[in-house]
């Protein structure tokens, strides 16, 4: 039921705010322009049987209603200005970021290329070394000064 309710309220707001200038305001009137905009935008609101009134003195609290409306309004456009002005700053951080995340990605890859040409260059070298009957340890003591790492090819 709320849903309902809540709905119908909606379409009725939305009627009254997209509703233009007065049908006692004429077309041709020199007001009717803004009258007709200040109406849509929500910042007027006319008296029963959707009448204007031009011709009937304004009161204090009328014109305070007004105007406190379009400053109301006024606040909202700046607000939202401000919110597109920071939507476009995350943007251009975020192409900022996605360029950078790229380059990290080629990175990555270069550094993949370069572990298996190393992890390539050490299987043949492993191979080489066991082709030639020399063992990792005596390799490995070979190049550490070690006695019993005595030079293979001197054997």
């Amino acid at each position: 039921m709320r849903v309902i309710v809540t709905f119908a309220l909606s379409l009725a707001a939305a009627w009254v705010f997209a509703q233009g200038a007065p049908s006692d305001v004429p077309p041709g009137h020199w007001a009717h322009k803004a009258v007709d905009e200040l109406y849509k935008a929500g910042v007027l609101q006319g008296y029963p049987e959707a009448k204007f009134m031009g011709d009937r003195s304004a009161s204090h609290y009328e014109v305070a209603a007004a105007l406190g409306k379009q400053a109301e309004k006024s606040s909202l456009d700046q607000k939202l200005a401000a919110l597109k002005n920071d939507l476009t700053g995350i943007k251009s951080a975020m192409q900022q970021l996605q360029a950078q995340v790229r380059g990290l990605k080629k990175e990555l890859a270069d550094l993949k290329k370069q572990i298996m040409d190393l992890s390539s260059r050490a299987k043949a070298r492993d191979l080489t070394l066991k082709t030639l009957g020399w063992t990792q340890a005596a390799t490995t003591a070979r190049f550490l000064g070690s006695p019993e790492g005595a030079n293979p090819c001197s054997e």
